[in-house]
């Protein structure tokens, strides 16, 4: 997204890019792309030439992270979506979103000079990110594990305190 920026494709990213279908039986050169939305046509546009699409999901931080990361001491951690219909659509491989593919977006953006003109970026990385929410179920059976753990030292701490009073 950085690079659409600077070259003057697009003039803000407020939200992210939609890549729409407007022009797609022109396109014939090959790219690798990554955008926050894509139309099915444009898919297939990309695709056709042998290049490669990928939906991601940045903030707003995020989003000003990776266009402007000069403005930043300490670049921000990249956010993974966080309400139901954000990781349901990069969940899902028809609109090449990166969480089903299982990669991560590029960040921070290779052609980025940095605050000070450092060649790295300080990153903050404290505390650890979390990854994306697990499944109900696998969070009933951690609880349930939990639980049963919990139940055993109950009992092993009951037995040592009525076999000291005896």
């Amino acid at each position: 997204m950085k690079e659409l920026y600077d070259s003057g494709a697009v003039s803000t990213v407020k939200e992210g890019i939609i890549l729409t279908d407007q022009g797609a039986p022109n396109f014939h050169s090959k790219i690798h792309i990554e955008v926050s939305e894509a139309t099915p046509l444009a898919i297939e546009a990309i695709e056709a030439t042998g290049g490669i699409i990928r939906s991601v999901y940045f903030n707003r931080l995020g989003l000003r992270a990776l266009i402007r990361p000069h403005k930043f001491m300490i670049l921000p951690r990249r956010a993974e979506p966080s309400n139901r219909k954000d990781i349901e659509r990069y969940q899902n491989p028809a609109i090449r979103g990166y969480l089903a593919l299982g990669v991560k977006p590029v960040y921070p953006a290779p052609t980025a000079v940095f605050y000070g003109g450092m060649t790295q970026p300080k990153m903050y990385n404290w505390p650890p990110m979390h990854p994306v929410r697990p499944h109900r179920s696998e969070v009933i059976g951690q609880i349930a594990s939990a639980r049963e753990k919990l139940d055993e030292a109950r009992r092993s701490i009951g037995a040592a305190v009525s076999a000291n009073s005896a």
